[in-house]
């Protein structure tokens, strides 16, 4: 599957998924990505996150690709990591829509959770962020009518391409076609 040395039977790393909030062992979700990207049905919440590219296991899988060894291996798993924070910074940037949730299996409450984005990895808590709900500002208006258009009539017909209209032209006009 992976030429990463962590998908192996024996690790037990496990971190708290910072998007869905829940604890989860590496091997799983490494199981977990294949199986989706398969076309199996996996996690409603799990599929949502990695068609919108906010899966930490995603990352972190590609993290140990580019370096080519394990760097999310823990075989006595007894520690909860933390999602590293490069990691963290790209998942904080990324946006789920609505759109991702389509054709999967999650619930229309975990969906508007996700796309909220209301889930603080850091402290395990499920809280709605005081914007959430806040009137938003309005764009400034755009100016009203078309904006101006350039006159590609006056445009300056000098040299090749107005003898090539002009033969182009002659043609039309005595019932040849052109070319």
């Amino acid at each position: 599957m992976s030429s990463s040395t962590s998908m192996v039977k024996t690790n037990r790393y496990r971190f708290r998924c910072p998007t869905t909030g829940r604890e989860e062992l590496f091997l799983r979700c490494h199981l977990r990505r294949y199986r989706h990207w398969r076309g199996e049905a996996i996690e409603g919440d799990c599929a949502t996150c990695m068609r919108a590219s906010k899966c930490a296991a995603v990352r972190m899988i590609q993290h140990e690709m580019r370096e080519g060894r394990a760097i999310y291996l823990d075989e006595a798993g007894t520690t909860l990591h933390r999602v590293p924070k490069d990691i963290m910074a790209d998942l904080e940037r990324t946006v789920i829509r609505p759109m991702h949730g389509q054709g999967t299996s999650v619930t229309p409450s975990q969906l508007a959770a996700l796309v909220r984005g209301d889930f603080d990895g850091v402290t395990g808590k499920h809280d709605v962020p005081a914007s959430v709900g806040a009137p938003v500002e309005e764009a400034p208006a755009r100016p009203k009518g078309r904006p101006p258009q350039k006159d590609h009539a006056k445009a300056d017909m000098s040299g090749v391409a107005a003898k090539a209209k002009t033969d182009l032209a002659g043609a039309i006009s005595a019932g040849m076609r052109p070319g």
